[in-house]
């Protein structure tokens, strides 16, 4: 029986990969425009102060939309500045421990 790989001579530039696509953009936003956003929340009003720290905790600890929504307030350590969230795909929590500048937010 002929090998017939033997015959088949393959160099480098004979083989073309795709290009990759970007599946989607994750850089974030920019500090600047955080900024903004951070600003629009009316932190006079309890709707306005929740907001503002789902916003935070996102930004600040890089938490999902998702792990900040099912946290509650029995999740949330206040002398060891500590939130307990359970992340994507997980069944047990994992801490999120709180970024100084947060201090201002439990008030």
């Amino acid at each position: 029986m002929p090998d017939v790989w033997a015959s088949v001579t393959l160099l480098s530039e004979d083989i073309h990969s795709e290009k990759q696509e970007l599946y989607r953009d994750t850089t974030g936003i920019s500090p600047e425009l955080m900024k903004k956003v951070l600003s629009v929340p009316e932190r006079s009003t309890p709707k306005g102060k929740r907001d503002y720290v789902m916003l935070r905790l996102m930004w600040d600890n890089a938490l999902r939309r998702g792990e900040v929504v099912s946290a509650d307030v029995r999740h949330f350590d206040r002398v060891a500045r500590i939130l307990w969230v359970r992340s994507k795909g997980k069944s047990s929590h994992s801490d999120a421990t709180l970024a100084e500048r947060a201090d201002g937010l439990w008030q």
